[in-house]
């Protein structure tokens, strides 16, 4: 605060080069605004009794945290969209199996597209929308199961036999 009963929101030197503070009026407040690329600066200055003046800068203040708040909120929903989502399988219906235990695979978005990952089986697929990568991994699943069930176990190497004992403790064909 410079003078008793004057406020600065903005810094002095942020003042045009040659403008000079204006007088309060007797009648109240008098307010300069000036809009730069992204916020607006306002300078305020008050006859009144400093404790108005205070409440005003305090709600400038209080503006000032929102915009900032909401700027916070942008950033960490923009790096939500770039986190995995975990999603639980219970069910491949309509499709004739059962699951045993239900299980969780990943999805994340990967450029324009979403991969949804089954880690403990080593499968993964793609698609336009997470809803989609998640069909196209159930499906997935259910065909690698199917093919490796029909191999012997002397035709299937190590990952092969690996992938058929997951997928037979947490899936079954329908009865």
């Amino acid at each position: 605060m410079a003078d008793k009963g004057v406020l600065d929101y903005v810094h002095e030197s942020a003042l045009m080069p040659g403008e000079k503070s204006p007088q309060a009026s007797p009648s109240g407040f008098t307010v300069i605004r000036r809009k730069y690329e992204k916020r607006e600066e306002i300078k305020l200055y008050s006859p009144l009794p400093i404790k108005v003046a205070e409440l005003s800068l305090t709600t400038m203040a209080l503006s000032d945290m929102v915009l900032k708040l909401q700027t916070q909120v942008k950033d960490l929903m923009g790096k939500l969209a770039s986190h995995s989502i975990i999603v639980p399988i219970a069910s491949f219906a309509p499709e004739p199996y059962e699951v045993l235990k239900p299980f969780s695979v990943v999805v994340k978005p990967v450029d324009n597209e979403y991969v949804a990952t089954f880690f403990d089986a080593n499968l993964s697929m793609t698609g336009d929308t997470e809803v989609e990568a998640v069909d196209n991994l159930k499906d997935i699943i259910l065909t690698v199961f199917d093919k490796l069930q029909t191999e012997t176990s002397d035709n299937l190497g190590v990952e092969p036999k690996r992938q058929l004992d997951i997928l037979r403790s947490l899936i079954r064909k329908a009865s």
